[in-house]
């Protein structure tokens, strides 16, 4: 199993490769013409002593780097402090630290620090976490993990930007990735199927839930983040309604696909210990640990889009000159609970429809038990 896993990954690495690169390629294409962005060392840091009476104190720092054909560069730029802490530098750099600058014809200027170490040194972490806790099915997780995000990037990001609908994109790459997550991870069974069925089902009610409740609270899409940036560059005309739902559907994948498979397996471990109980019995069987896990799942998910939303929630509700009331019906507010009750919403009924189509898989079928012999026994005649 583990190898069929092994080389269905390649192939499908092999064919999303020249997909990912293409948008690179355009992306680095398109810098050329406005900026292009190195990575240096700082190798000096001094503080600057002419500073013009009142303003904010300043540093001087100097970098170095390499060009493409290795020729060595150095350069530099100054930091000022701001109003609000004048003696402290806004970016803390020293000899050594890597940073990020912008650079075109007339010369470079400082962009960002660089953080590629430590992001490489935390995903060492995380993986040798995940492989240690998890083995095999840990890394086989995070490969269906990878395959999602580079699916969504190279082939989902653009064709949205060619003007293909969100919603319908959304659905169909929301239903890939959920039979490459539940794959991937659990290896092809008949758990697999069943999980995958009642996953695309559920992702179907989310959509017709979200729809409904953007319908009956003239919600277009328009009051998320998205659309402060939907104005001009390469968001502009973008379908901000379907954006939204095509959204909700993305976020409620992962829960989705847990519950379903959770509760496939157990319909089929019962099934397999007592083979003579109808589907009925079996549904009744399986959902009381089926609520318990869907009630601590939607805790989950609904802290998940708090959290992704808090400083948007500090900023909304602590607005001291809108009532309370007039902060709940705005549509920024609405469009962040629809995305939580609409996914809640599928979580929720993720459970009875796995556990039905499980056990009308698996219930009332005649099975060999392993004392019944595989030959009957008599006179042949």
């Amino acid at each position: 199993m583990i190898r069929v896993r092994v080389g269905l990954w390649g192939l499908l690495l092999g064919l999303l490769l020249p997909l990912l690169f293409g948008p690179l390629q355009v992306q680095a294409q398109e810098q050329e013409a406005a900026a292009i962005f190195r990575y240096a060392e700082v190798i000096e840091v001094k503080e600057l002593t002419s500073n013009p009476a009142g303003a904010p104190k300043g540093w001087h720092v100097r970098y170095s780097f390499e060009l493409d054909d290795e020729t060595p560069q150095k350069g530099g730029f100054d930091l000022f402090a701001t109003t609000k802490e004048p003696l402290t530098m806004p970016t803390e750099l020293s000899e050594g630290d890597t940073i990020i600058l912008s650079c075109n014809s007339g010369g470079c200027d400082y962009f960002d620090r660089g953080r590629s170490g430590g992001l490489w040194f935390m995903g060492l972490i995380f993986i040798a976490v995940i492989w240690w806790v998890c083995r095999d099915h840990g890394l086989f997780a995070l490969f269906a993990l990878g395959f999602s995000a580079a699916f969504i990037f190279a082939v989902m990001t653009p064709l949205l930007m060619q003007g293909f609908s969100p919603l319908w994109l959304s659905l169909l790459t929301a239903l890939l990735l959920a039979v490459v997550l539940i794959t991937m991870s659990h290896g092809f069974s008949s758990r697999s199927l069943v999980a995958i069925k009642s996953t695309a089902i559920s992702l179907i009610l989310a959509l017709l839930f979200a729809q409904l409740a953007c319908w009956v609270l003239g919600l277009n899409g328009g009051g998320g983040s998205i659309a402060m940036y939907s104005g001009h560059g390469l968001l502009k005309g973008l379908d901000l309604h379907g954006l939204f739902l095509g959204a909700i559907l993305l976020g409620s994948l992962g829960v989705l696909g847990d519950i379903t498979w959770t509760q496939s397996a157990m319909v089929e471990e019962l099934a397999t210990a007592h083979p003579r109980m109808r589907s009925v019995e079996l549904v009744k069987a399986v959902m009381p640990v089926g609520r318990d896990h869907a009630a601590g799942m939607l805790h989950s998910l609904v802290m998940a889009y708090i959290g992704a939303g808090l400083p948007m929630f500090i900023l909304v509700f602590y607005d001291s000159q809108t009532p309370l009331w007039v902060t709940l019906n705005s549509e920024l507010v609405l469009e962040e609970l629809v995305r939580m009750i609409a996914g809640g919403f599928a979580l929720t009924l993720a459970v009875p429809i796995s556990s039905w189509v499980a056990a009308l898989r698996y219930g009332e079928r005649p099975r060999l038990s392993r004392t019944s012999p595989l030959v009957r026994s008599g006179k042949r005649g």
